[in-house]
């Protein structure tokens, strides 16, 4: 077996191998609680916009989705103080979301009507 023994051979093999077992542990990988798969910035952002389309529909257009370190951050201006609402606890309730800061959301002043 090129030149070692079978045991020299094997104990090079576990020292590979836990070498890539360390070096996997040090990259820090999230995983969601529901489903365990890799979870980063721009899937959680995705989830959010999904989610507020669904509870929102067309006033979810006007809400700007951005994630960083898995704290979502809405922006944007909305027409009823409702729908902020809606939309912070819809953020909320993504999975994968640290925390959800909603200061960039404002609802637009109300016209007077003549």
């Amino acid at each position: 077996m090129g030149g070692g023994t079978l045991g020299e051979w094997l104990r090079r093999f576990l020292v590979v191998v836990l070498f890539g077992i360390g070096m996997a542990g040090c990259a820090g990988v999230e995983r969601d609680q529901y489903g365990g798969e890799f979870l980063d910035d721009s899937v959680i952002t995705a989830r959010v916009k999904t989610r507020l389309a669904q509870e929102l529909g067309s006033a979810s257009v006007a809400i700007s989705v951005e994630t960083h370190n898995r704290v979502v951050l809405l922006s944007g201006f909305i027409d009823d103080p409702t729908h902020r609402e809606k939309a912070l606890a819809t953020a909320r309730g993504v999975g994968g979301a640290r925390d959800v800061n909603g200061d960039g959301l404002l609802v637009r002043p109300q016209r007077p009507s003549n």
